[in-house]
């Protein structure tokens, strides 16, 4: 699980829509991007692979919460028969934690429904219908309360822990200390630059060696941002941490799921 994190416009939201294919095919460069080392030919290849879910939702206020899932699947899911379908939406009600809400209409701010929280397990679940391997996920704890945000985080690790075959990215702003142990690698961008990619104790490691020491009052990537440019102007000497996203375990072997050039 890798969490994208920089400041406010540095790139991060760019970052996931074009790795996501959520860009015309003319703005497309096909040698920039690769997937388990084959280059990607144009952005539909990468939308049959990656499940994207934007910052902000678009869900219907009065569906349910399962037929808003229900709607999904009937889309996604023809080659399967009715009975089939719903099966898979009733485990992935319960994998959610879902299905005490399965009958409450997702809501607006004129129609009482769901919680934020909910909402955006809803907008999860919505992506993971067709069981995608990569799924991206744009500023999904922003707008909710610590712990539901907290949740969400919790979620999608235990994605990947009951199946090794899905690769889960993300942007967050600033993620909570508690956080940290449920993410493996971080990738700070600084100006739509790499400014560090690897885990925390890798940038704990480049912090000290760059002569600073981290305050008792603050975590890694707290003071990682307060340094941000030097962090980036170090990085630029090093060329050897130029791949986007670490090898990352797909399938039982060991890929580059994405790299840009």
């Amino acid at each position: 699980m890798l969490a994208i994190v920089g400041p406010s416009g540095t790139g991060k939201s760019t970052l996931l829509r074009i790795i996501s294919g959520r860009v015309k095919e003319k703005e497309f460069d096909p040698n920039s991007i690769f997937l388990n080392d084959s280059p990607i030919k144009s952005p539909t290849q990468l939308r049959t692979y990656c499940g994207y879910v934007a910052q902000e939702d678009d869900l219907l206020p009065l569906l349910t919460v399962k037929e808003t899932l229900m709607f999904r699947a009937k889309f996604q899911l023809r080659q399967l028969s009715s009975k089939n379908r719903e099966n898979r939406v009733d485990s992935l009600l319960q994998q959610l934690g879902l299905h005490q809400v399965a009958n409450t209409f997702v809501g607006d701010e004129e129609n009482r429904g769901i919680s934020g929280g909910e909402r955006k397990r809803v907008s999860i679940g919505v992506e993971l219908i067709h069981d995608p391997p990569i799924l991206l996920l744009d500023e999904p704890t922003s707008g909710l309360d610590s712990s539901s945000a907290l949740q969400v985080i919790k979620l999608l690790s235990s994605l990947i822990s009951k199946s090794n075959e899905k690769t889960i990215i993300f942007s967050i702003h600033q993620p909570s200390y508690r956080m940290f142990s449920h993410i493996s690698h971080f990738l700070i961008l600084s100006h739509g630059c790499l400014a560090h990619n690897g885990t925390l104790e890798s940038l704990e490691e480049r912090i000290s060696h760059l002569g600073y020491q981290i305050p008792m009052q603050l975590n890694a990537l707290e003071f990682a941002m307060e340094i941000i440019t030097k962090l980036q102007d170090k990085n630029h000497l090093n060329p050897s941490i130029t791949p986007l996203l670490p090898k990352l375990t797909f399938n039982n072997q060991t890929h580059h799921h994405i790299m840009k050039e």
